[in-house]
């Protein structure tokens, strides 16, 4: 489905001209230096990889047609006849009882030709850039005080899909096998460079960027209050651990 549109390609989409020349207009060096500071100071750590100097002014429906393209896509993944091709692809040791119907989050990549027709560059069913997203929204509103009203946040919304009605404490993360992930950290940069020496260019350049922004958005993750909250979740179950030396704790 690479590079595939739902949608015919006959609607046209223009950047906002408005706000795109006040922005041209007000634009000073020192304005995005005072960007790239506030990405440093609201990540915790600086920002490796290169930032635009610009945000992008859509119109809102170039928004609505990707999400209903999405949205298509992803209901032609849901069908019963993909999902049973499907789960012939998955390999025996990898299937678990209990699955969920359908994936908890998915997301769907466009990418934006000359004349602004969204392309389908990948799905994938994980959370990407919860965290980094609205950061870097706010960022670019501060930095260059601009006049426009920011998307509404979707941290309720966040908590709600991951916590339901449980209790911070009793909702943990769960991997399937946790040794093979830490070797994943070992493995990873070697894999990746091998393919950035052995492939385009492009592709490599892709990893790189997805790679920073993942650990960005950790970064970001953690400093909002749903990761404070976590982590002193986890002091807390440190110091229950620490002193019930020799006991098994029966709680799940």
């Amino acid at each position: 489905m690479t590079g595939r549109s739902c949608a015919p390609a006959s609607s046209s989409f223009e950047v906002i001209r408005e706000p795109r020349r006040r922005f041209n207009s007000n634009f000073t060096p020192d304005k995005y230096a005072r960007f790239l500071r506030l990405l440093d100071q609201g990540s915790g750590t600086h920002v490796g990889f290169r930032n635009s100097e610009t945000p992008m002014f859509l119109p809102r429906a170039l928004f609505d047609r990707m999400a209903r393209d999405g949205a298509e896509l992803i209901h032609q993944l849901m069908t019963p006849e993909y999902l049973a091709r499907s789960e012939e692809t998955v390999p025996a040791e990898y299937r678990v009882p209990n699955e969920d119907a359908r994936p908890l989050f998915v997301q769907v990549d466009f990418g934006l030709t000359a004349d602004l027709q969204p392309k389908l560059v990948e799905i994938q069913a994980f959370p990407s850039l919860y965290a980094y997203q609205p950061f870097l929204q706010r960022t670019y509103l501060n930095a260059y005080d601009l006049d426009v009203a920011p998307d509404p946040p979707f941290e309720a919304e966040f908590r709600r899909a991951v916590l339901g009605s449980h209790d911070p404490e009793n909702v943990v993360l769960l991997e399937i096998d946790p040794q093979q992930q830490k070797m994943m950290a070992f493995m990873m940069p070697a894999v990746s460079g091998y393919f950035t020496w052995n492939y385009a260019s492009g592709l490599a350049l892709y990893w790189a960027i997805g790679n920073f922004i993942s650990i960005i958005q950790q970064s970001v993750m953690n400093r909002t209050s749903l990761g404070r909250e976590m982590r002193e979740i986890a002091a807390k179950r440190a110091r229950r651990k620490a002193g019930t030396a020799g006991t098994i704790q029966g709680k799940r």
